[in-house]
């Protein structure tokens, strides 16, 4: 049989029309060749192939080998190499490339190099047949494609929207740890009163004119300080700061001390909004107030403690995200934006850089080694946080140094500014009542370990987290005579207040209804303590009339200054260690008048406490590596660590 063929060219390239290729035979001859090598001209209402000496080899082989001849058609033997063709990169507002390229026969691996190095933010333009990729990602889609296509990456390097970025991008890298900067800033009183390395944080801000970063300097060094300083650096007039109830009031005393600027503390989930240049809502209320909040307009928004931004699912973040698309400047704060798991920090990389991080999914990929199960994908590890296992994979910590500005209060070159930290576990011996009530809540507990093992092979994820919970908190009820004793003691020596930090609200009223006869001026604050309440006891403590102020970890952890102390007393540890230091740094404060602060630390002898010490140090590691670069060995999940401590024995009881 004899089929004929028209040359002509379309988008792809050359290409050879086939006329009359029998019906019965498309599919394989698809299958067999591929596409684009094989494919249909919806305008010709004709199968093609492309005009390639070696893909005309291959058709005519396939067809041959069905006793089909194409009259006249031929190919060059010494032809048969891979094409080599020109590519096109071309600026798009607003900050888009539009990539365009010849076609090659490893278009496969072009696309997927590029895809890849855009973390999911390539665009196929069906009706222009070219691919949109983001400028900010443009570097990393040249250097991956290189291998495959060199015209393309070249083509992406040349471009001068992206040249700009790149040089932008290696500016902030450069800031991103700095503590001084030859750059000048305007004679303002915001400026005037900065230490050198706050003032860092305005000129990173707008660098490039991207207006977006992040300030996980640690707590104490003046994060609140150095965003108004970018405020006022790139001239915001409407401006939105979302932060934790407590730290509303300190935000307005803030505004009025650097700025001398005109706020409203917007409360509660109804009614007016006034004109103010700043706004200051909590995050509890986000959501009711959104509609009001879109309508104002503002051209910037600070999110103060954003690590509150990690549930994709929950309202507020819904609210938080909606809020920060297509703001002109985006400032968030926090001394610890990971907190356990790389997966919790992807809404605030989607906020800061939307068009770097776009899909959850290929984040979780790339950075929380994940993995399919029966019960799903597992999102809850860590992967090229620090060194890349993929050549095509950047490393997330680096990506970080392009937006976030971190710096330590023990950096050797700030370090004479702040006080010093020195921690301290003190063992407490259980008495022997104390010992039986904590052996036999300990027995019961792994004897219903070991019968949900029994009856049904496996121990429910709840079960384990309330078995470890119940344990942490039986050890801090026991340690409660022993942290009256140490609190009372240090006063008497020292003569200096104390902050007491428990988990639990039976363990603090515990320690209060002891404390609270001999030093009547003693006051406490839990979650559930009013905000006036709140407010009241710091205003006290802070002026010298409260000695001790006993408070929940997770309620006082933000925001908060305790700097009148210098010493902490942590009776129960936490989970997650970044709540720990949260809570420590509201006395190590830049303001501190002592050059030395003291964390203390109640551990029960034989009990969980004993391996909890060292399970939380391991899991601050990973917060480290993504935020630090440390190398350190990824750690398993603290109660996974302490199930398998219980389960081999290492734990005595």
């Amino acid at each position: 049989m004899n089929i004929t063929y028209e040359r002509y060219t379309d988008d792809y390239g050359p290409r050879i029309a086939l006329n009359k290729v029998p019906f019965n035979l498309k599919d394989d001859m698809k299958a067999h060749m591929g596409w684009p090598q094989f494919s249909w001209n919806g305008a010709k209402g004709l199968w093609t192939i492309q005009d390639r000496a070696d893909v005309i080899e291959k058709a005519v082989t396939f067809l041959a080998d069905h006793d089909i001849t194409v009259e006249g058609l031929e190919y060059d033997e010494s032809a048969i190499d891979t094409p080599v063709g020109s590519a096109t990169a071309v600026f798009s507002a607003p900050d888009k490339l539009i990539l365009k390229w010849d076609f090659q026969p490893n278009w496969k691996d072009i696309n997927a190099s590029m895809k890849n190095a855009a973390a999911g933010s390539a665009k196929w333009q069906g009706n222009t047949k070219s691919w949109m990729i983001p400028v900010a990602v443009a570097i990393a889609v040249a250097n991956a494609v290189r291998p495959h296509f060199e015209p393309l990456a070249d083509a992406i390097e040349d471009n001068e929207e992206v040249k700009k970025a790149h040089a932008a991008t290696l500016q902030r890298v450069e800031l991103s740890s700095a503590v001084d900067t030859e750059l000048e800033l305007p004679d303002w009183p915001v400026y005037t009163n900065m230490r050198p390395y706050q003032r860092i944080a305005p000129i990173m801000y707008r660098t490039g004119g991207r207006n977006r970063i992040l300030i996980a300097d640690e707590m104490g060094l003046g994060k609140s300080l150095q965003a108004l300083g970018c405020v006022e650096f790139a001239q915001h007039q409407q401006v939105l700061i979302v932060c934790p109830a407590i730290v509303k009031h300190n935000w307005g005393n803030e505004i009025v001390k650097w700025l001398n600027g005109d706020y409203q503390i917007i409360k509660g989930r109804q009614g007016e909004i006034k004109p103010a240049r700043f706004h200051i809502i909590n995050y509890d209320i986000l959501e009711a107030r959104l509609p009001q909040l879109q309508a104002i307009g503002f051209d910037c928004i600070i999110f103060d403690e954003v690590h509150r931004i990690k549930n994709p699912k929950a309202a507020t973040t819904k609210a938080a995200l909606s809020l920060a698309s297509y703001k002109e400047g985006i400032i968030a704060l926090s001394g610890t934006p990971v907190t356990n798991r790389p997966i919790e920090f992807f809404p605030v990389l989607n906020m800061m850089l939307p068009a770097t991080f776009s899909n959850s999914f290929t984040f979780a990929k790339k950075y929380c080694n994940a993995k399919k199960t029966h019960f799903g994908w597992d999102f809850s590890g860590a992967s090229n946080i620090d060194q890349s296992w993929d050549s095509q994979i950047t490393p997330l910590n680096h990506i970080l140094r392009d937006f976030m500005l971190r710096r330590s209060m023990d950096d050797p070159r700030i370090a004479g500014e702040m006080p010093s930290l020195v921690e301290t576990i003190i063992p407490v011996e259980l008495t022997d009542k104390q010992k039986t009530t904590y052996k036999n809540t300990h027995n019961s507990w792994m004897q219903a370990w070991v019968d949900q093992q029994q009856n049904f092979g496996s121990t429910d994820a709840g079960f384990t987290l309330n078995m470890m919970t119940e344990l942490r908190h039986q050890a801090g009820l026991l340690k409660t005579d022993a942290a009256v004793k140490w609190a009372t003691t240090y006063l008497q020596n020292s003569g200096k207040p104390l902050v007491i930090f428990a988990h639990h609200k039976n363990v603090i009223e515990g320690i209060y209804s002891e404390l609270i006869a001999d030093f009547p001026s003693t006051r406490y604050i839990t979650g559930e303590t009013s905000e006036a309440d709140r407010q009241q006891n710091i205003l006290h403590f802070q002026q010298g009339s409260v000695d001790f102020l006993i408070c929940s970890t997770n309620a006082m952890r933000e925001g908060v200054n305790l700097d009148h102390a210098n010493t902490t007393l942590f009776v129960e540890r936490e989970w997650v260690p970044a709540w720990e230091q949260q809570a420590a740094a509201r006395v190590r404060r830049m303001t501190q008048e002592e050059s030395t602060c003291h964390k203390v630390v109640l551990s029960a002898i034989d009990t969980i406490d004993s391996m909890f010490d060292q399970v939380v140090a391991s899991k601050a590691d990973l917060v480290q590596r993504i935020l630090d670069g440390d190398s350190a060995k990824t750690r398993n999940q603290i109660v996974k660590s302490l199930l398998k401590k219980l389960k081999t024995g290492e734990m005595k009881i």
